[in-house]
């Protein structure tokens, strides 16, 4: 490939595109040709149009990432195939980190607008304790994603690797960071 990932980043969700002069066949093939040969250490499933790839259970820690991968053909000249992937934590874990935001979130928003009014009011108020408590909750779900972004780096290589192995030496790569 032409140009790398850059892994030492942190970012969420790293997206890559990938056009080849393999038909949507013979990628899938070299997929699941690299896949068997990688099976003790990468599980998931290749199917025609979209495969997900994912550290096997035994290798598996809660922050290990995923990739998506989606093939297509290019509208504008039926030769090309368009590869397009997505690395990014499973969807439990996203689930997770969601739900710790919104509740986060609506902690601190609803108790902060519950404290405004009784300080507007001039009435004593504990409730800016609890809007704290809120927007601490956003805070430690931020810094926990990102300690498990630096912990899934290694785990991000070798989904890379894998994916590089399968579409090694081919047209054009484009990584969007």
């Amino acid at each position: 490939m032409s140009r790398d990932i850059d892994i030492k980043s942190i970012r969420n969700r790293p997206r890559f595109k990938i056009k080849t002069r393999l038909s949507k066949d013979e990628f899938t093939d070299r997929l699941r040709k690299q896949f068997q040969i990688q099976n003790k250490v990468l599980g998931g499933y290749v199917g025609q149009e979209f495969s997900v790839f994912r550290m096997r259970k035994d290798k598996n820690e809660y922050w290990a990432p995923q990739l998506q991968v989606r093939s297509e053909v290019d509208e504008d000249n039926p030769n090309i195939t368009i590869i397009r992937g997505v690395f990014g934590p499973r969807p439990s874990v996203w689930t997770l980190f969601m739900f710790l935001y919104i509740l986060g979130g609506t902690i601190f928003f609803f108790f902060g607008l519950i404290w405004f009014v009784q300080m507007r009011l001039d009435v004593e108020s504990w409730m800016v304790h609890l809007a704290w408590l809120g927007l601490f909750i956003m805070i430690a779900t931020y810094i926990a994603a990102h300690i498990g972004q630096i912990i899934a780096k290694e785990h991000m290589k070798v989904l890379r690797d894998f994916m590089e192995k399968v579409v090694n030496d081919e047209l054009e790569t484009e990584f969007d960071e």
